[in-house]
């Protein structure tokens, strides 16, 4: 669940924007994703004693991740001295679960 509507926003208060964005690395080029909170009203949420007021045009800016591909990690995970011992893909391979153990 959404800490802000945990905390007493409600979804039309705010409007959450994810962008994505080219970086060239080692691995050649993946996405680093941009994402931030765009407050449509005034708004505020309570935590315990504690309230926060959001004025309509504040923008709460969230932290970044990086997308790979399979293929990417694998590198990545071979650069960093890891050794591949199982890996999982989804149909699509969209998403992945890998198993892997430091080179000693």
């Amino acid at each position: 669940m959404c800490p802000l509507l945990q905390y007493g926003m409600d979804p039309e208060d705010f409007d959450f924007e994810l962008l994505l964005g080219h970086v060239d690395s080692r691995i050649g080029k993946v996405y680093r994703t941009r994402k931030s909170l765009n407050i449509l009203k005034d708004a505020k949420i309570e935590i315990g004693q504690k309230i926060i007021d959001f004025r309509k045009g504040d923008i709460i800016h969230l932290g970044f991740t990086y997308k790979y591909t399979y293929e990417q990690i694998i590198v990545f995970l071979n650069i960093c001295g890891f050794d591949v011992l199982n890996s999982f893909l989804n149909e699509d391979r969209s998403n992945a679960i890998i198993l892997a153990k430091k080179r000693l």
